[in-house]
């Protein structure tokens, strides 16, 4: 939160006491100047002042709307990829920038010129439009900074109104020209730092950071991305498919894409055939993802079989 400000001070008119001049306007009306010379110009306690109070006395804490905001969620595996986008760790993808995680957070060092991190999300999943007032807060190198801008709609990130701009880091929050249903935090790592948590807030006043907890987290992790699930699932052999079931920790945000990692056999009445890698008709259900994967060999129809070395990534990743 921004520190409330301790030293105010009255404005002391000298011993003549205040001063004002009225001026005649044009339209009959007058104005009034404070033409006082003060022995001491003191403080305007305005509106800013009281909100902030305000939010002290009523406890606000404003949510956080990004996801895996302290980086400890790593699924998809730290500098690994999956899809066509590489990642640090869950929600937030990478260009140039080189991490590790480490008990202050996760630490950065950039590759090349224009290394950035950047996450994804819905704006319905935020509540936020565009023309709304949004706070972007970073603790970088145990030092927290923080900026207020309006949401606007820009057509890449290097256009995006700076919030945050330091010797390490510079931090915006913007909607992607191309994906006007979306909202994009993208911080652009100028040298090794080490990022401690993200936060990203309604309106222009920064409230405290407080982790969601590592579960929480998890859980909604995992509504985008789950790797290396399948092993031992149970399914039905038709034809020249695998019909399968693969169970998932939470319902996933939308059917997503499959990755056979590992194809191996599945099993049915003593008889193995051999999986490949093909997938199709992927539908998302309460209790995990229905699909078809290809088998290497057809002829049985409607049997049941046992995939028990499968394993898959599940990605409904933006």
């Amino acid at each position: 939160m921004m520190a409330l400000k301790p030293d105010y001070k009255d404005y002391i008119p000298p011993s003549g006491g205040r001063k004002y001049k009225i001026t005649a306007n044009s339209d009959g009306s007058s104005s009034v100047e404070d033409i006082t010379q003060y022995q001491q110009v003191g403080d305007t306690w305005g509106a800013e002042d009281i909100n902030q109070v305000n939010k002290l006395v009523n406890g606000a804490v404003y949510p956080n709307l990004l996801d895996n905001s302290d980086y400890k969620i790593a699924q998809a595996g730290y500098n690994g990829a999956h899809g066509n986008t590489a990642y640090l760790c869950d929600r937030w993808s990478k260009y140039l920038v080189d991490g590790s995680m480490t008990d202050d957070g996760m630490l950065l060092t950039p590759s090349g010129a224009g290394a950035w991190i950047i996450q994804y999300k819905l704006l319905t999943d935020t509540g936020l439009s565009k023309g709304d007032t949004v706070t972007l807060t970073v603790r970088a190198d145990g030092t927290v900074y923080s900026g207020s801008a309006t949401l606007q709609i820009k057509s890449a990130a290097v256009d995006a109104d700076s919030m945050v701009d330091t010797d390490d880091i510079r931090a915006a929050a913007f909607i992607p020209a191309g994906n006007t249903d979306q909202i994009a935090v993208y911080i652009v790592i100028k040298q090794t730092c080490t990022l401690t948590w993200t936060k990203l807030e309604k309106g222009s006043v920064a409230t405290p950071y407080v982790p969601k907890g590592y579960g929480a987290e998890l859980a909604e992790c995992m509504r985008y991305f789950v790797g290396g699930v399948g092993i031992g699932s149970a399914g039905i052999v038709s034809g020249s498919t695998f019909r399968v079931l693969i169970p998932t920790p939470v319902p996933m945000r939308t059917a997503p894409s499959v990755t056979v990692k590992v194809a191996d056999n599945v099993v049915y009445n003593g008889t193995f055939k051999a999986l490949n890698t093909t997938v199709s008709n992927i539908t998302r259900q309460r209790n995990g993802i229905h699909l078809h994967i290809g088998m290497a060999a057809s002829g049985v129809n409607n049997y049941p079989g046992i995939a028990y070395g499968l394993q898959c990534d599940l990605s409904a990743d933006l």
